[in-house]
């Protein structure tokens, strides 16, 4: 397993030091199972928040040592039990050159805490839809 590894980090810092690799502008994974969906407000699959951790950033991560750190928020403010003001990092834009702002982020909270998502999800696969249009086939 270690040998893999160390094969494995070799390859990559072979490849990230190499011009022609820095030109390239497609990047492959190999997952260990297929995504189902891209969005992860719809499943609490795994694979699905692997993908979006490569494809989306979040506000904060965690370091080596496991120790929340700001990502995307530069910093932040505890205003009451109920509410958190976020200071953005300055020049993020989205992949469409729109800057992230500060509705953006409200808007991505409210989806997520709407709370229907994963129970939507699981009623369209049992063929149940809580939505007007029906069920999805």
């Amino acid at each position: 397993m270690k040998l893999r590894l160390l094969a494995a980090a070799a390859w990559a810092a072979a490849f990230a030091i190499s011009p022609a690799f820095a030109q390239t502008k497609t990047i492959r994974a190999v997952m260990h199972s297929d995504l189902k969906v891209l969005d992860p407000i719809w499943t609490t699959a795994n694979i699905v928040r692997n993908h979006g951790y490569m494809v989306w950033d979040t506000l904060f991560t965690m370091d080596e040592k496991m120790q929340i750190r700001p990502a995307l928020a530069a910093s932040y403010e505890v205003m009451s039990p109920t509410k958190v003001r976020f200071k953005l990092r300055p020049g993020v834009k989205f992949h469409d050159g729109t800057p992230l702002n500060a509705a953006a982020v409200k808007f991505t909270f409210e989806r997520a805490l709407r709370g229907k998502s994963v129970e939507n999800a699981q009623d369209r696969r049992a063929g149940r839809s809580s939505s007007p249009g029906g069920p999805r086939r």
